[in-house]
């Protein structure tokens, strides 16, 4: 599914978009089915270890004022079961629902969404995305420029970065890319 955020006024963290999303996912499968989902930051839904989403987030912005206009949201959910190809069948789950409701599910996950809309910087979803997230106190692999570097991931701020420690003592907070969580 997508989804079109409009004049987003005043959103000091556009990830927090990402962030409600994966909130409102995980809200509307719990809803209608018996599993309980984990997030990983920032865009994936788990069950288990079988990531059974992943969200994808777009901002065009006004090149005048520097303000967010839109901010598309693409969700791809895996439903129903199926076999994946090897080179994903370790990582990739389903729901494992043959009959739930698409248009039911696209509803549930749009009423969040509706929800947390006029409350994007606010904790309305934030602790709830806290608490689902399971990557808190991991190892986890991580780019920072160029730069490969690996730490303890520590906790996730308010503005939805990812706080990690490094070995040498070094802190980051982390605003984008992707993380490789170490087994």
């Amino acid at each position: 599914m997508t989804y079109l955020f409009r004049t987003l006024d005043g959103i000091e963290s556009p990830m927090l978009v990402t962030m409600a999303a994966a909130v409102a996912v995980s809200r509307a499968i719990e809803e209608l089915t018996d599993v309980k989902t984990g997030i990983k930051w920032v865009n994936d839904i788990f069950i288990g270890d079988k990531k059974v989403c992943g969200i994808l987030t777009e901002a065009s912005s006004n090149l005048e004022t520097g303000r967010i206009e839109n901010v598309v949201v693409g969700i791809g959910i895996n439903i129903k079961e199926q076999d994946f190809p090897e080179d994903i069948k370790g990582i990739a789950g389903t729901l494992g629902k043959n009959s739930l409701n698409r248009n039911e599910l696209i509803a549930h996950v749009i009423n969040w969404l509706t929800i947390f809309y006029d409350k994007m910087d606010s904790e309305l979803f934030m602790n709830d995305y806290i608490d689902r997230c399971f990557v808190v106190g991991k190892k986890a692999r991580f780019d920072i420029g160029k730069d490969k570097e690996t730490g303890t991931i520590c906790g996730i701020n308010k503005d939805g970065s990812l706080s990690i420690s490094c070995e040498d003592g070094r802190c980051h907070n982390v605003f984008t890319g992707e993380i490789i969580l170490d087994s």
